[in-house]
Order: structure tokens, then C-alpha cells, then sequence
């Protein structure tokens, strides 16, 4: 049985987490993660913009497929629009949900989004349902991907 407790205690200095479990077979090192995403993401007070020249615009973070350095600045793209984001990848990468992935020095993807996986002598080419969009996984993170992949399937 899983049963989740929550106690408040206004003695603690800072916010603990406690999970016991009896079976070190499950796998809660991925809760850890997520919660430790999480909360790094609610104390953060990072504000995500978007931003396109003077206009700033809301889009859901769930229609972005990727986002991508260029020229020294963050792009967001969806599968019909590119806005300027005010945050760097790194910063990027401790807010954004749990289907987000950094794929390489210059990118994260949304891997919901992730139609096919093209290899060829060039690189390894991920293209996205709905766009003519496509961007580069590097080696070094291409097996992280693959094995996140296998397991949404």
C-alpha cells in the first residue's frame, strides 16, 4: 500500500522530505529528482519570459518543443513561433517540468514532442510532429534520450 503523508511542524529550520519505503527494488531516486526539481523550481522565483521584438506573449509551456542558443541568446520554439526567452539554459533546465531534457550545450527539448530521431554522418537529428523544426542531440547526451524514449513507450 503507498499511502502519502504531510506533517507541519513551524520548528523546522528548512522544509524536509522523509520517504520510507520497504522494498529497495522500487525506483524512488526518480521521486527524489522530481521533488527536488520541484521545489528548486517553486524557491527559485525565476520568471519565464517570452519575448518576440517589444511584445511579450504567453504560451503555454507545454507547445514548446525546444529551446535552442543562438547568437548568444535563448530561443523558445514552438511548431509555428520563435520568442526570445530572458533566462540561459541552465536556468532553464532547473524550472522547466519533467519532460524537458537537455540534449545538448545548446538545447533542450520537449521530449512529448519528439516525432523521429534522424542518424547520420552529420549528427543525430530530432524532428517534431507538426514542424518543419528540427534540431541536433549531441553523443554525449543521445543515450540519456534514447533511454528516456524507451521508457514512454
Amino acid at each position: 500500500m503507498k499511502k502519502v503523508s504531510i506533517q507541519i511542524d513551524q520548528e523546522l529550520t528548512e522544509d524536509e522530505i522523509l520517504v520510507r519505503i520497504n522494498d529497495a527494488k522500487l525506483d524512488f531516486y526518480a521521486l527524489q529528482k522530481v521533488i527536488k526539481k520541484e521545489l528548486q523550481r517553486q524557491t527559485k522565483g525565476q520568471k519565464l519570459r517570452f519575448l518576440q521584438g517589444e511584445r511579450q506573449i504567453f504560451p503555454k509551456i507545454s507547445e514548446i518543443i525546444f529551446f535552442q542558443t543562438q547568437e548568444g541568446k535563448v530561443h523558445a520554439h514552438s511548431t509555428t513561433e520563435e520568442a526570445e526567452v530572458n533566462l540561459k539554459l541552465y536556468e532553464l533546465e532547473e524550472i522547466l517540468p519533467e519532460n524537458f531534457l537537455r540534449i545538448s550545450k545548446s538545447g533542450i527539448v520537449n521530449v512529448d514532442k519528439i516525432y523521429a530521431l534522424s542518424r547520420s554522418l552529420a549528427g543525430n537529428l530530432l524532428e517534431f510532429r507538426h514542424s518543419q523544426k528540427s534540431i541536433y542531440v549531441s553523443r554525449r547526451y543521445l543515450r540519456m534520450l534514447e533511454e528516456l524514449m524507451e521508457k514512454r513507450f
